[in-house]
């Protein structure tokens, strides 16, 4: 621990050493057949990336599922988007009601409560978000997690999407959330003059 110390010290010492310098005392001091141009260094050689393809595949029900696979991460992201469940699709005189179905999609399921789902999420380390704006026809649920203990979180993540249960108790807690924003915004927009 004290070399590491020390060693942080002396790097720090030189870059405030090389932060003092002028630029004619750098270039005064450089090794002897350095030529400094002020140029950023240019390669001729070309850059060659190398993206990973993702596979295509159809399932027995038409969900059509893209994989690309990365194997130095150490996590999983998945995203799901649901066509015909943005906020472009909101029924007339409901504004709001895909975005607020996004909300409490997560807030609990037909095995699963509120508080249950974020005990798993909190000892899996995943996370789960639904999303949607009024002017997008998609919604998108997307879930992090450990690839580790990808069969441990993946489970609460089609519980969450096929099962949700829309409880009274976090549905009026949300519309009152909303209610508060909206008012808030529109207190905003009145003290703005906008």
């Amino acid at each position: 621990m004290r070399i590491r110390i020390t060693h942080f010290i002396s790097l720090v010492s030189i870059s405030i050493l090389l932060a003092g310098s002028s630029a004619a005392s750098l270039a005064q001091n450089a090794p002897v057949g350095l030529t400094r141009y002020n140029r950023a260094p240019v390669s001729n050689a070309l850059l060659r990336v190398h993206l990973p393809r993702a596979v295509q595949r159809t399932l027995e029900n038409g969900v059509k599922v893209l994989v690309l696979e990365d194997h130095r991460a150490a996590q999983i992201k998945i995203a799901m988007y649901i066509h015909g469940a943005g906020g472009l699709f909101a029924p007339t005189g409901q504004p709001g009601l895909a975005s607020m179905t996004a909300q409490v999609l997560s807030l609990g399921t037909a095995t699963m409560g509120a508080k249950q789902i974020v005990q798993t999420i909190d000892r899996d380390a995943a996370s789960v978000s639904v999303y949607t704006s009024s002017s997008t026809p998609t919604a998108i649920l997307s879930a992090t997690g450990l690839s580790s203990n990808f069969h441990d979180w993946f489970p609460m993540v089609t519980n969450i999407l096929l099962h949700p249960s829309f409880p009274a108790d976090e549905l009026s807690s949300a519309k009152q959330r909303q209610i508060s924003q909206l008012q808030t915004k529109q207190s905003n927009s009145c003290f703005f003059g906008h």
